[in-house]
């Protein structure tokens, strides 16, 4: 069966990619990371048919490690500040050049370069870089942020004003204040502020948002309505250091029972009202009373 002439060309393209593939297929390097974790390195790569001569790491243009399995010793380490590859953690083969870095400390943060070369005779470079940032970051998902201030219920009038508080980290987080799933307007909210401790050489950071809200809403008067206030703290624009607390409340219409209960109960109502039979029998005997002198006077 002849082969048509088209495909024929593709697939001696195809072949002469792959004899000739030389690149980077992924680097991973944490973008951020808690100094007490280790730093896990990883470097894959693309030779095609040709042969490694070596694998070398940098920090900020500074070699720490390479991988040279022609040329003994097949591993190096280099000193470099803020680097100290981990006893026995580094693999390296003709795809991949993994390794990992502990002792972790603010001299670490800096940008990563794996560096790939293919024997001779040509010797050709590929490369690809990376950012990593030291930090203090967040124990555990259930930790933060704090929720303060916040009543199980308010009144039609009634001010609310809440806290929200992240845990010491750094970088810093940023909250954000959310009622009912709709993002709080600038004008509810107080400037985020921050306070600063010095902890194993890191500065950390504990913020503060607060919201103030008015509850003036037209329709409080007459329906009760249920909001849920949730605060969302967030480090380094990362999804898994993400973390939220969601605390619900009720404000009460002015015509609501439990509203009139409350104001009974807390003696802000002390005259009668020449109001309907039904609320006035439910809450208060003299009510009653206050009532029929209403219709009989």
């Amino acid at each position: 069966m002849r082969v048509p002439l088209g495909i024929f060309g593709l697939i001696l393209a195809f072949d002469y990619h792959f004899i000739n593939a030389l690149y980077i297929v992924n680097l991973s390097v944490p973008p951020i990371i808690d100094y007490r974790a280790k730093a896990k390195l990883s470097c894959s790569y693309e030779l095609g048919m040709r042969e490694l001569n070596s694998v070398k790491w940098y920090k900020d243009g500074q070699e720490f490690f390479r991988y040279s399995p022609k040329t003994p010793p097949t591993y190096n380490t280099f000193p470099v500040q803020g680097i100290t590859i981990s006893s026995g953690s580094y693999f390296c083969n003709q795809f991949m050049c993994n390794a990992e870095i502990d002792g972790l400390s603010q001299l670490s943060s800096g940008t990563y370069k794996c560096e790939v070369s293919e024997d001779a005779p040509e010797f050709k470079l590929i490369a690809q870089t990376a950012n990593m940032t030291i930090g203090v970051l967040p124990k555990g998902p259930q930790l933060g942020p704090y929720l303060s201030g916040i009543n199980s219920t308010y009144r039609y009038k009634d001010t609310l004003k809440a806290n929200c508080s992240s845990e010491w980290s750094n970088p810093p987080a940023s909250l954000s204040w959310y009622i009912n799933s709709e993002k709080a307007l600038p004008e509810n909210l107080s400037p985020q502020q921050e306070v600063t401790r010095n902890l194993n050489g890191f500065i950390e950071y504990k913020s503060v948002l607060q919201i103030r809200l008015h509850m003036d809403n037209p329709q409080n008067l007459y329906n009760t309505r249920k909001l849920e206030m949730k605060c969302i703290a967030d480090i380094f624009n990362d999804k898994i250091l993400s973390r939220q607390k969601v605390v619900k409340t009720t404000v009460l219409s002015k015509l609501d029972d439990g509203y009139n209960q409350r104001l009974i109960d807390s003696g802000k109502s002390t005259s009668t009202k020449c109001t309907g039979p039904n609320q006035l029998f439910k809450h208060f005997l003299p009510i009653a009373f206050g009532w029929m002198y209403c219709i009989y006077r």
